[in-house]
């Protein structure tokens, strides 16, 4: 069962800070340098200065961008920039955003999640992690004890049992609307009264939490609470750190889509780049599409097929010189090519055929010299151009019911599988991790 809990969240004083908007900043884990140099720009309460703060020469333990966000964030309260509610409350949100003549919306609820381990089927992982930002974020949780970006929490809800109580909040004035560069609408509302939170509670209990974006941060949300009991003296349960912070979001009302997550292979020797082919030339057969492809071919090349539709996984490989193949798992596949997947389900994901089947056969456990993951097909081309990199696979966006038969089955994929749009905004709630929820 989910126990989601109402919290007594942190947020910012539009009185002192005025447009919301500048204040914002997407979580930290999509965020390029020249977007953090945007973010400082911005406003002197950008709230990239917690979420991930610049590094700067002569940082050391005691003084770096963990000391700097902790600072930040007691000078904001103590000067009134983030004011904490006064009764614990849920937080609705709406966010509404155009694509060409459609808008498209979706709903989420900011929560307090019961932390649960995953083998309690309570909330379920997809991906595997790494063990850099999880220590990147448990030195953030350390130094601000606060979290300021929430997990993505997936659940669905046939019934509308959800759907009926955001309904009713909704017709409530917002605590908050605001309007993003690029038309991107967002509305808060900030819900204390004790008869809507126990509807709420009661909606989501029995629900499953799939996790969509935010692994490392539940997991190091997990390892936080472990220290902090076992160093604890007395032991309520209630603790805000037993609770992580989320967004949940009903996975099948369409505001919320999928995209693919693109790999990039840089740093290698010609006998890598020779055994990478030979094991690609195993699993797939070749078509050429394109001898000269620039962004605006790689971007044709994704946009022009119907990928919901593949009968099996299909890639794009382009390298350096512009040559731009299309690939697709060969039917049947010679024998031994691929490990047997633990579910049908994976089978069925190119990030996992392309990690087992080129990635781990040739660089082993190790990571190769240089592997990029990245959304975006125009940064990609960009660092193609520039030699950064000398292959690219474009993968197309994972179907939704192969999500959740690998969710649904315990299995998981390789980091950097899925990438969930539109991106919540990072600022417009913070959970501290102090005292009791």
């Amino acid at each position: 069962m989910v126990d989601a809990m109402p919290f007594r969240g942190i947020r910012y004083n539009r009185q002192v800070v005025g447009d919301l908007a500048k204040v914002l900043c997407p979580p930290y884990d999509v965020i390029s340098p020249q977007q953090q140099d945007g973010l400082y720009q911005r406003s002197p309460h950008n709230i990239i200065r917690v979420e991930m703060g610049r590094e700067l020469a002569g940082d050391n333990e005691e003084e770096n961008r963990y000391s700097r966000a902790a600072s930040e964030l007691t000078g904001w309260r103590r000067e009134g920039v983030l004011q904490q509610e006064p009764e614990p409350s849920f937080y609705v949100l709406r966010t509404v955003r155009r694509e060409g003549v459609r808008e498209r919306s979706l709903r989420g609820v900011f929560a307090g999640v019961r932390l649960e381990e995953f083998s309690r089927g309570v909330v379920l992982p997809h991906e595997e992690t790494r063990k850099g930002p999880k220590e990147d974020r448990l030195r953030l949780f350390q130094a601000t004890r606060a979290s300021v970006s929430p997990v993505l929490g997936l659940y669905r809800d046939g019934a509308g049992e959800v759907d009926r109580v955001l309904e009713r909040v909704q017709t409530r004035e917002p605590v908050v609307s605001i309007e993003e560069e690029g038309g991107t609408r967002h509305q808060l509302w900030a819900v204390s009264d004790q008869v809507v939170v126990q509807a709420m509670r009661s909606a989501l209990s029995p629900k499953r939490v799939y996790i969509a974006d935010g692994h490392h941060r539940y997991e190091t949300a997990l390892y936080l609470r472990g220290l902090e009991k076992a160093r604890a003296t007395r032991w309520t349960g209630r603790e805000a750190v037993n609770y992580c912070f989320m967004c949940l979001i009903e996975v099948s009302r369409g505001g919320l889509q999928l995209g693919g997550y693109h790999r990039g292979l840089g740093g290698l020797a010609e006998g890598e780049l020779q055994a990478v082919r030979i094991r690609l030339e195993s699993l797939f057969d070749w078509s050429l599409e394109d001898r000269e492809a620039g962004s605006t071919g790689l971007q044709g090349f994704l946009a022009g097929r119907d990928w919901s539709s593949r009968p099996r996984p299909a890639i794009g490989l382009a390298d350096g010189e512009g040559r731009l193949w299309a690939l697709a798992l060969k039917d049947p596949l010679p024998e031994g090519a691929l490990p047997k997947p633990g579910v049908p389900a994976l089978g069925l994901c190119e990030s996992w055929v392309l990690n087992e089947g080129v990635i781990r056969p040739v660089f082993g456990e190790a990571s190769p010299p240089e592997l990029v993951y990245l959304h975006d097909v125009v940064e990609m081309a960009a660092l193609l151009r520039k030699g950064a990199i000398s292959l690219a696979f474009l993968l197309p966006p994972l179907k939704i019911e192969s999500f959740e038969a690998v969710v649904l089955s315990g299995e998981r994929l390789p980091p950097k599988s899925t990438y969930f749009y539109p991106k919540l905004p990072t600022g417009l709630v913070i959970f501290p991790l102090e005292g009791e929820v």
